[in-house]
């Protein structure tokens, strides 16, 4: 019985502690966005100020278009020829776009995970494009989908000092599109899951305990 009353708790606890990674918050305030935007703007290096001012403009308005939804963002990525030169990288891992690829999202996943993003898929594409007329049109070497349990979690990555260390290797290495897609096709909820995981561990444990 003592068993199953810790074993409940820690269960219950765990729970709790997906959900408050995983749950929206109200939407972000225009002091939030500024305050992000701020520190990416220090801490984020393109390849001209242009390129730069563009990219801020468009995170100025996915912020300010924020519902207090979770976004799911569909990342496309062309590698360039080779690694262009610029601030902030590592040159053990510049060989080529592949490996500067390879080390950037080696060394950010933990700070992806902590601000409460999930990657849910990420492959390299295989083929051209099968239905467009063009063969060089929408080529991608590498998708990634993302899932943030809010916009705020995508600003809080992207302000991140940690992320800010190994940028350099994905914007120097290739051509990157940020498509943010709101759900509407359901998709287990990592939360649902974890009240679903629970149980079963419970009751699982309960059962063997008895035997």
């Amino acid at each position: 019985m003592i068993f199953q009353t810790i074993l409940g708790l820690v269960l219950i606890l765990f729970v709790l502690a997906v959900r408050r990674w995983q749950e929206p918050r109200r939407p972000m305030t225009q002091a939030e966005i500024d305050r992000y935007l701020n520190l990416i703007d220090k801490g984020i290096f393109l390849a001209s100020p242009e390129a730069k001012a563009d990219f801020l403009s468009r995170l100025r308005k996915f912020g300010a278009e924020d519902d207090g939804r979770d976004v799911y963002m569909l990342n496309l990525l062309r590698f360039f020829d080779k690694v262009e030169a610029g601030p902030g990288l590592d040159p053990d891992h510049c060989d080529s776009p592949e490996a500067s690829n390879v080390y950037y999202e080696k060394k950010i996943l933990n700070a992806a995970v902590r601000s409460g993003a999930v990657p849910l898929f990420g492959g390299e594409v295989e083929n051209a494009n099968v239905m467009a007329s063009e063969p060089a049109a929408g080529r991608y070497d590498r998708v990634i989908l993302m899932h943030y349990p809010s916009r705020r979690h995508f600003f809080r990555l992207f302000a991140n000092p940690e992320y800010h260390k190994y940028a350099a290797h994905k914007y120097f290495a290739m051509d990157v599109e940020l498509v943010p897609v709101k759900r509407d096709v359901v998709i287990p909820d990592l939360r649902f899951l974890a009240v679903i995981v629970a149980l079963v561990i419970f009751l699982a444990a309960g059962w063997l305990h008895a035997l």
